[in-house]
């Protein structure tokens, strides 16, 4: 099984996946390991598309690879099960790949994939799917939900659930844009207004100045009759 490995500034690194296990343990054979103690995202995906993104600590790091322990939870451990099933069954066609990345700190997107590999094990289940939502909401990233929730849509086009979500977000997205643009609206008003004040002073100041001209006009053509 193939494996890419990515850090910011640097070319992509290949190696080969000689290990894992369903507790978590990998091992990459590698000309580009990263130090012992990095912060790594690993991203898994299962050939029916299911996915899902660890946080993972490089244990040990050495000439010819590396060993990588993956944070577990009850989700991981459902989702390792199957897909260390996969792996062995795809290891002659190396059909599946891991994508590596060196992180500097916990990425948001390992909670959000596994609130969405929830969704996907329980495509009907509208809790599920409102948890989901909350924890995209919760760090402004309705962004991450949408494509899943479409591509999720097309493996299960009975479920109404996702149909459900889509409104949902579809409507939190147009409201917000909404608000986005009478914001600056009202911005461009403010902006406005001080010109818009000086204008009308001007225009007083002018009138003023008319008014004073016709008296000054008025006051010298009677005293010229007068005389």
């Amino acid at each position: 099984m193939k494996a890419l490995i990515t850090q910011d500034g640097a070319e992509p690194g290949r190696g080969r996946v000689r290990d894992i296990s369903v507790s978590g343990g990998l091992y990459i054979e590698t000309r580009a390991p990263l130090p012992v103690r990095s912060l790594t995202r690993v991203d898994l995906a299962l050939p029916d598309g299911r996915a899902l993104t660890f946080a993972g600590n490089v244990a040990r790091s050495d000439a010819e690879g590396m060993a990588i322990l993956l944070e577990g939870d009850p989700i991981a451990a459902s989702f390792l099960e199957p897909y260390v099933e996969a792996a062995r069954a795809a290891h002659s066609t190396g059909s599946l790949e891991i994508q590596v990345e060196l992180v500097i700190e916990r990425s948001e997107e390992i909670a959000l994939s596994r609130a969405f590999y929830e969704v996907a094990q329980a495509p009907s289940d509208a809790v599920v799917h409102q948890r989901f939502i909350e924890a995209c909401l919760g760090v402004k990233r309705l962004d991450y939900a949408l494509p899943r929730l479409r591509a999720l849509k097309v493996r299960h086009p009975k479920a109404r659930a996702i149909d459900k979500s889509l409104a949902q977000i579809g409507g939190i997205i147009g409201f917000v844009a909404l608000r986005s643009g009478s914001t600056r609206r009202q911005a461009g008003a403010k902006r406005a207004l001080p010109g818009l004040l000086a204008f009308f002073l001007i225009v007083l100041g002018l009138l003023g100045l008319v008014a004073m001209v016709k008296v000054a006009t008025h006051e010298y053509e009677a005293h010229t009759n007068g005389r």
